[in-house]
C-alpha cells in the first residue's frame, strides 16, 4: 500500500512539474505543439490525482454502509479512461 501510495504522489508531482516546464518553455520559445504538450500533461495530472483518490477511498474500513468495505472504489475510478 505504502509503495502504491509513493508511486502515486511521485505521479502527481512529476506531472506537475512537466506542465509547468512544458508551458514556461513552450511559451518562451512560441512552441504551439511543446504548449499544447503541456496540457496534456496537466490532463495526465488530473488522471493521476482520481486514481490517489480511488487509492485511498479503497483502503477505508468497512462501516454500516459498505459492509464489505470499499475496495471496489479503486478498479472504479479506473473506467475513467
Amino acid at each position: 500500500m505504502k509503495k502504491g501510495m509513493i508511486a502515486l504522489y511521485m505521479g502527481i508531482f512529476g506531472n506537475i512539474a512537466l506542465f509547468v516546464l512544458k508551458l514556461v518553455v513552450g511559451i518562451f520559445s512560441g512552441s504551439i505543439a511543446l504548449t499544447n504538450d503541456a496540457f496534456h500533461s496537466l490532463s495526465d495530472f488530473l488522471a493521476t490525482f482520481i486514481a490517489l483518490l480511488g487509492f485511498k477511498t479503497s483502503l477505508k474500513p468497512a462501516d454500516i454502509s459498505h459492509p464489505y468495505g470499499h475496495h471496489k472504489a479503486e478498479p472504479l475510478v479506473g473506467v475513467h479512461k
